[in-house]
């Protein structure tokens, strides 16, 4: 199964066990390296090298170690991202991707699930300093092909902004030949909000090399996301309450954080643990209830 896919939110199942992620190797580089890439004159990449950066959580089968991350945006702001949310485009989509920790990259690429990509979208709004790093390297890097040994940075600079807390999860494939259908996609809900020159700095990079004069333009890395790919019979889901509606959102919500207080406040009285077992998987029931009216609300049923 190929994607990327457009997410429709009004089919997508609520799943209480997708959990939260341990991003905070994001925020560490000491003895990585980092090469900017303009690939190909499709993309612009950065890869990671040296000391590896692990991910945790995200109800994902194994730790997974970081390989590179990279974007796709529009020559316009109305086009840019692969994936879509209810048929609706951000001007930009960066993918971070990771390989399983058990299999070195290249069979990692072929094994199943053993590729984890977080997906991110973007919105134009203020100045966001945590990428002027990155972009101050773009101008050696305007021509295909060429590429850069840059100082390394904390990855937790350009995601930091962003509530981590909800995401989409579904199992599609590379965007990019050979578009191998082995990834675990998560893409969060919340964006990055970058300013419109930022965005536009992307949008300086040549799809040409150095010296190349046989057109008679420069011609701009631009539009260069992948079209869409039927969903067939997979399933999107998320951990996000407000597929419940604006009633059972709440309510979840506030369940979901009475829970986590109940289990600390039996911790630190020392409350039996069988007793806060039972009030736990009780506090669970409801929430399990509300999820399968949630189900039967939102995803029509098959005659």
């Amino acid at each position: 199964m190929q994607s990327p896919i457009n997410i429709d939110t009004s089919r997508a199942l609520f799943d209480t066990n997708l959990q939260s992620f341990d991003l905070r190797q994001y925020n560490t580089c000491n003895g990585c390296t980092m090469m900017l890439e303009n690939v190909d004159g499709h993309t612009v990449e950065v890869k990671y090298g040296g000391n590896p950066i692990t991910i945790r959580g995200g109800s994902l089968p194994d730790d997974y170690l970081l390989d590179q991350f990279h974007f796709h945006w529009g020559a316009s702001d109305d086009v840019g991202s692969e994936h879509r949310v209810d048929n609706k485009i951000a001007p930009m989509e960066m993918h971070i991707v990771h390989h399983m920790k058990k299999f070195n990259k290249s069979v990692s690429a072929v094994n199943p699930y053993g590729l984890a990509v977080l997906g991110f979208f973007f919105q134009i709004g203020d100045h966001n300093s945590g990428f002027d790093q990155l972009l101050s390297n773009f101008p050696d890097v305007i021509y295909k092909d060429a590429h850069k040994s840059i100082t390394p940075f904390h990855l937790w600079d350009l995601v930091s902004t962003v509530n981590q807390s909800y995401y989409y999860r579904y199992f599609g494939s590379l965007t990019t030949p050979p578009c191998y259908e082995t990834v675990i996609w998560t893409l969060f809900k919340d964006k990055i909000t970058i300013s419109q020159d930022q965005l536009n700095t992307f949008r300086t990079l040549l799809s040409r090399k150095a010296g190349d004069v046989s057109g008679e333009e420069d011609e701009y890395i631009s539009d260069d996301f992948r079209p869409l790919q039927p969903l067939h019979e997979r399933s999107v889901t998320s951990n996000d309450p407000a597929l419940l509606g604006e009633v059972g959102g709440h309510v979840v919500s506030d369940l979901l954080e009475d829970i986590k207080q109940l289990k600390q406040r039996c911790s630190s009285t020392g409350a039996p643990a069988a007793r806060a077992d039972v009030v736990v998987v009780g506090a669970g029931v409801v929430l399990y209830l509300l999820v399968c009216l949630s189900v039967c609300r939102f995803v029509p049923w098959e005659v």
